[in-house]
């Protein structure tokens, strides 16, 4: 992620059971630390982190 040769990436998580709890718990903070994802948001609603109008 660092050398830029990925945009993202998707995560097929199995959503009925502890997996989507237990992912974000693990990896978000993994991502916190590498400063990959952020920690406030500078808006309120999706639209506005994409400067686009409410």
């Amino acid at each position: 992620m660092d050398a830029g040769a990925a945009d993202g990436f998707s995560l097929n998580v199995d959503g009925l059971s502890d997996g989507l709890e237990a992912s974000v718990d693990q990896v978000v903070p993994i991502l916190r630390l590498r400063i990959l994802h952020p920690k406030d948001y500078h808006a309120a609603t999706l639209r506005g982190g994409f400067g686009l109008p409410d």
